[in-house]
């Protein structure tokens, strides 16, 4: 009795209150915009956005102020101010514009300026090293390849959480729906048992046979616990995947709702998936880009064994503006007078260190060739096993669903002949519980099938799409 009270209690806390139905589709549309773990990946795309407007401000430009004065006993021994526009480029030369000032009676000789100043335009060109590739192009592009990987990031997390939510969003299905049928069952039993009960206080039917229907009752109790404890916890699970402002909410306010995502047509053919798999695994997407950074990193291990030489020239003019130096018929054109020319070179004798990371970055790429050749098989060889997997439960289900309309057909010819007299109590009772076990096994193998289904999108990384 009170296994029974306990039944009826459990059933009605979770019937009993207002609940809204929830498919698939929305349940992982949900999921994939509230659920924390998807949060946190999303927050480090962020990151890698913002580490690329740090690396595109490496070519900002930049105004730049010094001023140095020195008086002492009454005299102005100099006076040295400093102004320049400095404006980078993602072409490896820098262009710079200026104005200077000095005056003073111990000015260095280099210091000293016309007495109304000197502007100057200027440009610091790598003829060599860093003219076709230099640390800062390396940075931003390194940037930029990290934002792609972090997005790929992203769609991996949220393909990962939505194949464990479709999984628990599944289990939640099966058990519901077995529990729905236990429940009709159990109600089936019961009714009968009031008729058998009816028919024997008649003495139209032997005890054996009162007997008979009230051990099925309890037989069906039994089963129906089973079944609502799975319930009781798949909802349960499903609670890690419910999220709303940041808070988790009760899935026992929601019940599965069967619609036609969970009926879904695939190509049925391998190569598909494992062409898919191949062109859309996250995993192997990631590892493309990592090649990607390694080539980089190879470029520019490369562009350091150029010598490193620049070129610096200023043009210079007499006060604020230039008036004599762009003009070629003049003394003071800026390649004859009025310039300043600067020549720096750097040029490594034994060269170890570009050679040590040369070969280093080579060692890298042949490791990451290794492991991609490892990854490739594998995730072909996972794509063969779980369509494999899929092929299979597609026929379990499709026979199973023979076996239901045939026991069906048989179950109600059983029924005629029960009701003619012409068939007993236990022969009843043996077509049912067939009838529900292939039901129950039936429910079971399609939720592996939507299971196998699921998991072939996670493969090819189609969940997150």
């Amino acid at each position: 009795m009170r296994m029974l009270i306990f039944l009826f209690f459990i059933c009605f806390s979770v019937n009993g209150m207002a609940q809204e139905p929830l498919s698939m589709n929305q349940y992982l549309r949900w999921v994939a915009l509230e659920h924390p773990a998807i949060k946190e990946a999303k927050q480090r795309w962020l990151q890698s956005q913002n580490l690329l407007l740090m690396a595109k401000g490496n070519f900002d430009p930049s105004l730049n102020f010094a001023m140095n004065r020195k008086k002492f006993d009454g005299k102005n021994y100099y006076t040295i101010s400093e102004n320049q526009l400095n404006i980078p480029t993602r072409w490896g030369m820098k262009f710079k514009a200026g104005y200077d000032f000095t005056s003073g009676s111990f000015l260095n000789p280099l210091d000293v300026k016309p007495l109304n100043g000197q502007a100057l335009l200027g440009m610091d060109i790598p003829l060599l090293q860093g003219l076709l590739f230099d640390e800062y192009r390396l940075i931003l592009r390194e940037a930029e390849l990290n934002m792609s990987i972090q997005k790929i990031g992203l769609e991996q997390v949220e393909n990962d959480v939505l194949l464990d939510a479709a999984k628990a969003y599944l289990d939640w299905y099966v058990s519901y729906q077995q529990r729905d049928v236990q429940n009709q069952a159990l109600i089936l039993a019961k009714n009968r048992l009031k008729d058998m009960v009816t028919s024997f206080l008649e003495g139209d039917k032997p005890t054996i046979d009162t007997v008979e229907v009230y051990v099925n009752v309890l037989t069906r109790e039994s089963s129906l616990f089973e079944v609502t404890l799975d319930y009781t916890l798949a909802t349960q699970e499903m609670g890690n995947y419910l999220w709303q402002n940041d808070q988790p909410v009760n899935p026992e306010n929601y019940f599965p709702l069967a619609t036609s995502e969970l009926d879904p047509i695939i190509e049925n053919s391998s190569e598909v998936w494992i062409e898919k798999t191949l062109s859309g695994n996250l995993d192997l997407m990631i590892l493309r880009l990592t090649g990607n950074q390694y080539q980089l990193e190879r470029k520019w291990a490369l562009e350091q064994f150029k010598p490193n030489l620049n070129l610096q020239f200023n043009a210079l003019a007499t006060g604020r503006s230039f008036n004599q130096e762009f003009d070629v018929r003049s003394d003071n054109f800026l390649l004859e007078n009025n310039y300043k020319l600067g020549l720096r070179a750097r040029i490594p004798i034994l060269y170890r260190k570009e050679r040590g990371k040369l070969q280093l970055i080579d060692n890298k790429m042949k490791e990451w060739e290794y492991k991609t050749m490892d990854k490739t098989q594998y995730w072909t060889t996972k794509a063969k096993q779980y369509f494999s997997a899929f092929e299979v439960l597609d026929a379990q289900v499709r026979n199973l669903q023979n076996q239901t309309n045939q026991l069906n057909a048989l179950l109600d010819a059983e029924k005629i002949k029960f009701a003619a007299g012409e068939s007993s109590v236990f022969l009843l009772n043996t077509r049912e519980q067939k009838n529900l076990e292939i039901a129950m096994k039936f429910i079971k193998i399609k939720g592996d099938w939507l299971k196998s289904y699921y998991t072939l999108l996670w493969t090819s990384g189609q969940l997150s799409k």
